[in-house]
C-alpha cells in the first residue's frame, strides 16, 4: 500500500476551497500510486474553534462539502482521511472523516457507537483496512500507542499541538532524535506516519516536516519544513528500509525555526484578513526594526510600509538633537530594508489633559496614544494591517504602558521575550545583513529594556518619588535577569524562591511579579500573537481582580493540599491505632478473666506479648472453653435427671451468666 501525506496550507474554514484542494492532491497522489491520502488536522476549523462547532449550519456545510468530494473521488481517487472537530453531547471530539466508495464515515464516532454496551474501551483508536493493511488513527501517539490492538500494521498520527520551542514533538522530522517516535515504532513493530500541518491558524503555527517511520524505527520518508509538500511512500511489512545517506531532515535551529514560524504565521494572518501589506511603526529600536524585517521576509519589501512619527514638541536642544538622530536612524533602516517610508507628524503631544498629573508620565502616555491612532489611520487609509512590535516582556508589564500600547492587529513577537530578539536579529543578519550591527548586540537590548521598564514604572505609579525608587530597584537587573524571572514565573509557574536570581535578592523579582499581576486586565486589550512558547499569556490568564501577589514564603516550608491530606491521614491512623489498642486491652481483660489470669498477667500479655504468644494463649483458651462447654452439657443432663443444682462452666458458679444463657 502507498500512503500519501498532503502537507498543505489552506485558509481556515474555507470548505469549498479545501475540498477543491484535496481533490487536486488526491488526483496527483493517485497518479503516484497512492491508496490512502491524509490531510492536516487544523484545516477545517482549527484546533480551538470555540462555539463554531456548535453551529448546525457549519457542520452541515462541512459534511455536505465532504460528501460531494467523496462522490467525485469514487472512480479514481484514493481513500481520503480529513480530520475535523465535531460536537458530541456537551463536548467535542477530534474526528477523522473517511471518504471511501462515495461515502463519508466519521471513524471515531462510528467506532464509539458500534462498541456501546460492549466491554471494549470506546476511546480505542479506530481501525480500518486499506489494501490488506490494517491502519489505526490517533491524535496522540504517545498516549494511544499502548491501546493499538495486535495485528495493526500502521499508526497514522495527526499532529494537533502547534509549534513549541521546547517540545520536539511539535518540530517535525528535524527533531526525531529527541522524540520517542522511533522507539515506539521499534518496540511495537509498527509503521508510524506523522501528519504535520504547515502554516498559521489563529494563535497556533506549524512548521511542517511530516515523516514516516518503518517498523524498525528508521526514517523512511519526510517532508520539508515551512513549505507545502505531497509525501508519498510505500508501506511494506517485513521489509525494513535502508537509510538514504544523501537525504536527511534539516537540523533543528531554535532561531531559524522561530523566525520561519513567525514568518508564515504573519503571512497567513495578513492574507486571511483580505490584505496584502502591513504598516510598521519604525522607531529605530530593535523590536520595531526586527518586526519590519520579519514583514519583509513574509510579504516582500513592496508590501511593507514603514511609518515614522515625527515629534515637533521638543522642549530643549537635547530633545531636538535626540529626535533628529532618531529620524535619521529610521530613514537608514527603511533604506536598508528597501521599504517605503511614510512620514507623519505627531502634533499636540506636549499638551496634558490633567494639570494635576505629573507632566512626563502624562506626556508619554498621550504621545503613545496619538502615535497609535496615527498608525491605525495610516493603515486604514492604505488598506494595510497595522503591526505591533510588542514582545512578551511588554505584555508582562502591560499595565504601565498606557491604553494605546497594544494598538495594532497583530504582534508577531507577543510570545517572544525581548532578549530573544537579539539572537533572532543575529541569525537574520547571517542570512543577509538587513539590520545595522548596533541593533544586533546586547546594548540594543539594554536600551530597549531600560526604556520599557521606565515607561512601565511611570505608568504604574503616579507618585514620582515612589516610581523613582521602584525604577532604581528594577534598574539593577540585567535584561537576561528580567526575562529569566518572567520566563520562570509565566512559562514554568515557579514560586518566587525558585526563580533565577531570586535567591540573591527577592525584592526586585517580587516587584517585577507584582507588576505582572497588576497588568492582567490591560493585557487582555493587547493584540493577538502566535503562540510558540511553553505557556503564553493567553494560556496563563489569572483573575483580573486578583489582590494576591507572590512575595515569597519568608523562609517557611512550602505548604500544599497534599501535605495537609497526608497529615490528616497520619492523625487518623494514630487515632485508629489508639482505639485498636484500647479495644485490644478490653478484649484481653475479658479473656483473662475467663481464663483466671491475674491483672498483672493480662497486662503483661497485652503490652509485651508477641502476636504468636497471644495466638497461642487464645488457642489454649479456646480448648479450655470447648472442654468447659462439653462439661457443662454433661452436668446439665445429670442435673436434669437428679434435679440437683446447676454446675458452673469453669468451676465458678454464677460468675459468667452470659455463657449460662447462651
Amino acid at each position: 500500500m502507498k500512503l500519501a501525506l498532503a502537507q498543505i496550507n489552506m485558509r481556515l474554514g474555507d470548505i469549498q476551497g479545501l475540498c477543491a484542494r484535496v481533490e487536486e492532491q488526491a488526483v496527483v497522489a493517485r497518479h503516484q500510486g497512492a491508496d490512502l491520502l491524509a490531510v492536516p488536522a487544523p484545516l477545517t476549523c482549527g484546533i480551538a474553534p470555540g462555539t463554531l462547532i456548535e453551529s448546525a449550519n457549519f457542520q452541515h456545510d462541512l459534511l455536505s462539502g465532504l460528501t460531494g468530494l467523496a462522490a467525485s473521488l469514487v472512480e479514481q481517487g484514493p481513500v481520503c482521511l480529513v480530520p475535523a472537530i465535531i460536537p458530541v453531547g456537551d463536548g467535542s471530539l477530534f474526528e477523522v472523516f473517511m471518504l471511501r466508495d462515495g461515502h463519508v464515515s466519521p471513524l471515531r464516532l462510528a467506532f464509539m457507537r458500534y462498541k456501546e454496551g460492549t466491554p471494549f474501551d470506546p476511546w480505542t483508536p479506530p481501525i480500518f483496512d486499506v489494501d490488506d493493511l490494517r491502519i489505526a488513527v490517533t491524535f496522540d501517539l504517545a498516549r494511544d500507542i499502548a491501546d493499538i490492538p495486535a495485528g495493526c500494521d500502521l499508526v497514522l498520527s495527526f499532529q494537533v499541538s502547534g509549534f513549541n520551542v521546547i517540545d520536539p514533538m511539535t518540530q517535525g522530522a528535524s527533531s526525531l532524535d529527541r522524540t520517542p517516535a522511533a522507539e515506539l515504532a521499534r518496540d511495537n513493530h509498527l509503521w508510524i506516519a506523522q501528519m504535520m500541518p504547515v502554516g498559521g491558524f489563529d494563535e497556533a503555527v506549524y512548521p511542517g516536516g511530516s515523516f514516516i517511520l518503518d517498523e524498525e524505527g528508521h526514517l523512511s520518508a519526510f517532508a520539508p519544513n515551512f513549505e507545502e509538500h505531497l509525501l508519498v511512500e510505500e508501506i511494506q511489512r517485513g521489509i525494513p528500509r535502508e537509510a538514504d545517506a544523501t537525504r536527511s531532515p534539516a537540523i533543528y535551529n531554535r532561531e531559524e525555526w522561530i523566525w520561519q514560524t513567525l514568518r508564515i504565521h504573519l503571512r497567513d494572518t495578513v492574507l486571511s484578513q483580505g490584505a496584502s501589506r502591513v504598516c510598521v511603526h519604525l522607531t529605530g529600536d530593535l523590536p520595531s526594526a526586527l518586526a519590519a524585517a520579519l514583514a519583509v521576509d513574509a510579504l516582500g519589501p513592496r508590501n511593507v510600509l514603514a511609518v515614522h512619527m515625527g515629534c515637533e514638541d521638543a522642549r530643549t536642544p537635547a530633545e531636538a538633537a535626540a529626535e533628529s538622530e532618531r529620524a535619521a536612524r529610521v530613514r537608514e533602516l527603511a533604506s536598508s530594508l528597501h521599504v517605503r517610508l511614510i512620514e507623519r507628524t505627531v502634533e499636540g503631544a506636549g499638551l496634558t489633559g490633567d494639570p494635576d498629573t505629573p507632566t512626563p508620565a502624562s506626556r508619554a502616555r498621550l504621545l503613545a496614544g496619538i502615535e497609535a491612532l496615527r498608525l491605525d489611520d495610516t493603515a486604514s487609509e492604505l488598506g494595510a494591517v497595522a503591526l505591533s512590535a510588542l514582545t512578551k516582556t511588554h505584555y508582562a508589564l502591560a499595565g504601565g504602558l498606557g491604553a494605546f500600547a497594544g494598538h495594532g492587529t497583530l504582534a508577531p513577537f507577543g510570545d517572544i521575550y525581548l532578549t530573544e530578539l537579539e539572537f533572532l536579529a543575529r541569525w537574520r543578519n547571517r542570512v543577509s545583513p538587513v539590520l545595522p550591527t548596533d541593533l544586533t548586540d546586547l546594548r540594543a537590548v539594554r536600551r530597549s529594556m531600560a526604556e520599557l521598564v521606565a515607561t512601565a514604572v511611570r505608568g504604574f505609579y503616579r507618585d514620582a518619588g515612589y516610581a523613582e525608587r521602584v525604577g532604581a530597584l528594577l534598574g539593577g537587573l540585567e535584561p537576561s535577569e528580567v526575562d529569566g524571572a518572567l520566563e520562570g514565573h509565566v512559562d514554568r509557574n515557579l514560586p518566587l524562591e525558585e526563580i533565577p536570581r531570586a535567591g540573591e535578592d527577592t525584592a526586585p523579582i517580587a516587584m517585577l511579579l507584582l507588576l505582572v499581576r497588576r497588568g492582567e486586565a490591560h493585557r487582555r486589550r493587547l493584540p493577538p500573537y502566535p503562540i510558540v512558547s511553553a505557556r503564553a499569556f493567553a494560556e496563563r490568564a489569572w483573575p483580573a481582580q486578583l489582590a494576591w501577589a507572590d512575595l515569597g514564603r519568608h523562609g517557611a516550608d512550602p505548604m500544599d493540599a497534599e501535605g495537609l491530606a497526608r497529615a490528616s491521614i497520619e492523625r487518623y491512623r494514630a487515632f485508629s491505632e489508639g482505639e485498636a489498642e484500647r479495644m485490644r486491652r478490653e478484649v484481653m481483660g475479658l479473656i483473662g478473666g475467663m481464663m483466671g489470669l491475674t491483672t498483672e498477667q493480662v497486662e503483661g500479655l497485652a503490652s509485651s506479648g508477641s502476636p504468636e504468644q497471644i495466638e497461642r494463649e487464645l488457642e489454649r483458651f479456646q480448648g479450655r472453653f470447648r472442654d468447659a462447654v462439653d462439661g457443662r452439657q454433661g452436668a446439665s443432663r445429670q442435673d436434669g435427671q437428679a434435679g440437683g443444682p446447676q454446675a458452673d462452666i469453669m468451676g465458678t458458679a454464677g460468675t459468667y451468666p452470659f455463657f449460662s444463657r447462651n
